[in-house]
């Protein structure tokens, strides 16, 4: 029960924090009102978590160890839910899949469980390769879109892109809600033996993001939307589109991405293509620094915690 309920708040803080960074952008771009996205939101996240979020269920247990304990977990979600927490309180965009990663494996290597170091390379390089794919796919989505865009008068261009931009936020969520909050289900899955109680919890999860969205995520989505960079709207839904795209590739594999590595990619592949861009350094600084920071940290930490529990 613990564990379940650490995961709803979990979900609900992921939503305060990480989901409002796509949302940001769209919002800020005068594309989509934030009532109509927050609808589109929680559909997407819904739709996602249930149609393909299993196929995260082994993103960590059976895939970085074979098993783990329930101390374990109750570890991971204490040390994921605190540093989620920290960071949005301060605004700064967090990726669970970096924390999640971090805090599974500094509890399970303090209760001396071996780690498949190849399936961990493989989930740390893919977050390498995560922001530069995401900025050349957008590049090519870019080029290809404002080829056509050319050929539209004023009035064909605004209908495209506000039909463009329910189908790019009902998709980016939708990817989000099979590889975040699938990644999220995955840890407590195996503590769960009547189908119909996990189906409930499921969208419980999901349902939680979304209410995150709606309660607090508005500041964050400023902080990234508006502050961060700003672009054109067919800029805005190449790389959001590019983003959904690459996080349900990844998912197909069962490897926990980074929606943040995602976007922030490809808004610079927005950039890059458009070759004239305004951006906030300082913020772009403080998000990559982030990144590596947040991974060790959420590592010592379970690590600190899963001791303090062994030892008592």
């Amino acid at each position: 029960m613990q564990i379940i309920l650490l995961a709803l708040l979990v979900a609900f803080i992921f939503g305060w924090n990480n989901s409002s960074l796509f949302k940001g952008g769209l919002t800020s771009s005068g594309l989509l009102s934030y009532r109509k996205s927050i609808v589109l939101t929680s559909l997407g996240l819904i739709s996602g978590a249930l149609i393909e979020g299993n196929k995260m269920g082994k993103a960590l247990i059976g895939s970085i160890t074979e098993s783990t304990s329930t101390t374990a977990l109750l570890i991971v979600f204490i040390t994921t839910f605190l540093m989620t927490l920290i960071l949005t309180i301060f605004h700064i965009p967090v990726s669970l899949s970096h924390v999640s990663v971090g805090a599974y494996v500094g509890a399970n290597s303090v209760i001396g469980l071996s780690l498949n170091t190849a399936n961990l390379e493989l989930i740390i390089l893919s977050w390498l390769l995560v922001p530069a794919l995401s900025a050349l796919i957008t590049i090519l989505i870019y080029k290809f879109i404002t080829r056509i865009a050319k050929r539209f008068g004023l009035l064909t261009l605004d209908a495209f892109n506000r039909v463009a931009v329910i189908i790019v936020v009902f998709y980016i969520t939708y990817a989000l809600g099979a590889n975040n909050v699938g990644l999220i289900n995955g840890l407590y899955m195996p503590l769960i033996n009547d189908p119909i109680l996990l189906e409930f919890m499921i969208i419980s999860i999901a349902l939680s993001v979304a209410l995150g969205i709606i309660m607090f995520g508005k500041r964050i989505t400023k902080a990234v939307g508006e502050d961060l960079i700003v672009l054109s709207p067919i800029s805005v839904l190449t790389s959001m589109f590019s983003s959904a795209l690459l996080m349900w590739l990844f998912t197909q594999f069962s490897i926990p991405i980074s929606i943040t590595q995602a976007v922030i990619g490809g808004i610079f592949g927005a950039s890059l293509a458009k070759r004239r861009v305004i951006f906030n350094r300082a913020i772009l600084y403080e998000i990559v620094g982030s990144w590596i920071a947040i991974t060790l940290i959420s590592f010592l930490l379970s690590m600190l915690i899963m001791k303090a529990f062994v030892w008592t």
